[in-house]
């Protein structure tokens, strides 16, 4: 599989920040038996492994694109060490003091339900 090719509507060339290179094997079994499948809504490439059939995007978002989400996020703890790893944290809770809590101590992106 090229690299150079992500997405079937037309976007070819380097590939951009937010992607990974392409993988040549299987992220789960590490077989190099992939083939390609699909694509997802967007247009990417969506590869299936032949040996444990797991369909994944290939090439994938990088780990700095990709947000993480907090659900029932509690003192936030989680969403400050993953923002400390370059992701983008966000936070749900439903529990008035938790969110004042978050307020108070200024934890990243907490947003109520």
């Amino acid at each position: 599989m090229s690299a150079d090719v992500y997405c079937e509507r037309g976007n070819t060339g380097h590939l951009p920040s937010e992607f990974d290179g392409s993988l040549e094997y299987c992220p789960l079994c590490e077989s190099p038996a992939i083939k390609h499948y699909d694509h997802d809504t967007a247009g990417c490439r969506v590869d299936c492994c032949q040996q444990c059939h797991l369909l994944f995007m290939n090439p994938r978002f990088t780990d700095r694109y990709l947000e993480f989400l907090s659900i029932g996020c509690y003192d936030g703890i989680e969403l400050l060490l993953v923002q400390r790893q370059g992701w983008t944290p966000e936070g749900y809770d439903v529990d008035e003091a938790t969110m004042e809590l978050l307020r108070h101590h200024d934890r990243p992106q907490w947003r109520e339900l």
